[in-house]
């Protein structure tokens, strides 16, 4: 997208800054993302790594939350884990 904002706007110059200047800042905030989501993997939990990296379909993690998840909003346990897992169909 930066390139060919570079290419469109060669004739005109309208262009405050340069283009090492530019694409500098494009990688600093590329390792910026990459870092944030580096410490957010890094702090997680192991037992939920699984589930926020695996690439399941719906119908997968569904199963795999409906036999390991043990919060709900509405309660502790399987049981009420299980009861708001149900209401996802709706």
């Amino acid at each position: 997208m930066v390139i060919v904002g570079l290419r469109l706007d060669a004739r005109r110059e309208q262009i405050q800054i340069s283009e090492g200047l530019l694409l500098l800042s494009v990688a600093a905030a590329t390792i910026m993302a990459l870092a944030g989501f580096a410490l957010a993997i890094s702090f997680m939990n192991r037992k939920y790594r699984r589930t926020f990296l695996g690439r399941f379909s719906f119908r997968e993690y569904v199963a795999e939350l409906w036999e390991s998840r043990e919060y709900a909003p509405v309660g502790n346990g399987l049981d009420a884990s299980r009861a708001d897992l149900i209401t996802l169909s709706r």
